[in-house]
């Protein structure tokens, strides 16, 4: 038997980021856009109604999902091992805990105000993002929600 892996992506991702991983792997990948409108509590308790971490080997979070996957596994104290990849998982600093909050405020203000094209453009033209594909959409229904819900 495969392993079992419970999935959190990343801002702007999908649980489909995960599907090169199901050829080795049992995946169950969370659509984080249908949870990030609720509360803390409230989102553990949705994804624990839908069986979510059950039967699961593994907990895999890639960047937001890493932070949210942490988040969980500290505070619901979940039993599975946790692998975060690419997420930042904190800031102790006064200085740098502001210049983040003022990031994640511009973030949700261009979200709110661009087009997707422009906002795809300007997300895209991140140094960080500088080999990876480019990406080509993005559902924005409520992208906001990611940060102003679940900010570092």
């Amino acid at each position: 038997m495969s392993c079992r892996l419970l999935c959190f992506h990343g801002f702007l991702g999908g649980p489909q980021d995960f599907d090169f991983l199901k050829d080795s792997y049992q995946v169950k990948a969370i659509n984080l856009r249908d949870f990030v409108h609720l509360a803390f509590d409230d989102l553990f308790e949705k994804l624990q109604s839908i069986g979510a971490f059950e039967n699961v080997d593994i907990i895999l979070g890639y960047s937001f999902g890493a932070r949210l996957a942490l988040r969980l596994k500290i505070l619901k104290q979940l039993k599975q091992p946790l692998f975060c990849i690419g997420g930042h998982l904190g800031l102790k600093d006064k200085e740098e805990i502001f210049k983040r909050k003022a990031f994640e405020d511009n973030i949700i203000e261009r979200i709110q105000s661009l087009s997707e094209a422009n906002f795809l453009h300007f997300w895209n033209s991140f140094e960080l993002f500088e080999y990876d594909k480019p990406l080509a959409s993005v559902d924005m229904r409520n992208a906001e929600l990611f940060f102003a819900n679940y900010g570092l």
